[in-house]
């Protein structure tokens, strides 16, 4: 319901432009830059789609309030790790107690998930001349999602011990797993990712006559996921730059945003 109830509010201020002296409104396209690694060389960022329809309401010489609808991707690495024990035919091999021997099964999992929300957002914008600047809330409800998953397991004790050479028949080794392998997954499941999302936008704007050059940065509140498990909160936080072309409604009706 809330989900209905933001987009057709939007929807109706686009509409309504076409007859109002103080709106402006265009289409918007972009990209948002989001970091989703950051490691001891280097952060990773990824570059994702941000676009859609903006609508502007003009108060006064130096103050509007700015609004629409965007399809935006953002994405979010996780990893994980997990140490358990080698057994066979449902015997821990560590229960035999051989002293200096790592019967330890040490798997690493790591994937990244895209989401695919639409935004609406409510700025409030300070003009001077050609440069703007603005913050308010935004509101992102998730229409999609799709997660790639890699696996990565290790087991030292079959690394140190070739079980090929000792029975060339291969009768021992097919009694146990590979030393190392490694999975694969994809899925476009949206089991436990937060369904509505909101948060904090701020940022600055270069207007050139019908054309008009943003700057966003978004902080998120809530993490992405619905159970966090024992992680740290991990909210959205990224950058957003875009460019735009805007309609003005006059008296006369629709005219070029720099007329």
């Amino acid at each position: 319901m809330k989900k209905q109830l933001a987009v057709g509010l939007a929807f109706f201020s686009l509409t309504f432009t076409a007859q109002a002296q103080n709106w402006s409104f265009g289409p918007e396209l972009g990209t948002n830059a989001i970091m989703v690694e950051k490691t001891d060389l280097g952060r990773d960022y990824h570059l994702c789609w941000y676009a859609g329809a903006n609508v502007e309401y003009q108060l006064t010489d130096f103050f509007s309030l700015r609004s629409g609808v965007y399809f935006s991707q953002r994405k979010k690495m996780y990893q994980s790790a997990d140490t358990t024990s080698l057994s066979v035919f449902g015997f821990d091999l560590e229960d035999f107690g051989l002293s200096g021997v790592d019967f330890s099964v040490y798997s690493q999992t790591k994937g990244i998930v895209s989401l695919f929300g639409m935004e609406v957002p409510a700025l409030a914008t300070f003009n001077f001349k050609e440069v703007s600047f603005f913050a308010g809330p935004y509101m992102n409800f998730l229409v999609g999602a799709w997660s790639k998953e890699r696996t990565d397991e290790q087991i030292p004790f079959l690394q140190t011990f070739n079980m090929d050479s000792l029975d060339p028949s291969g009768i021992i080794s097919s009694l146990f797993p590979p030393p190392t392998s490694s999975t694969f997954t994809e899925s476009s499941s949206v089991e436990n990712m937060r369904g509505f999302d909101f948060g904090f936008k701020t940022g600055m704007s270069y207007t050139h006559k019908s054309f008009r050059m943003n700057f966003y940065y978004t902080f998120g509140v809530p993490d992405y996921r619905i159970d966090k498990g024992v992680d740290h909160v991990n909210a959205h936080q990224y950058a957003t730059v875009s460019v735009a072309y805007n309609f003005k409604a006059g008296p006369s009706g629709i005219s070029s945003f720099g007329d």
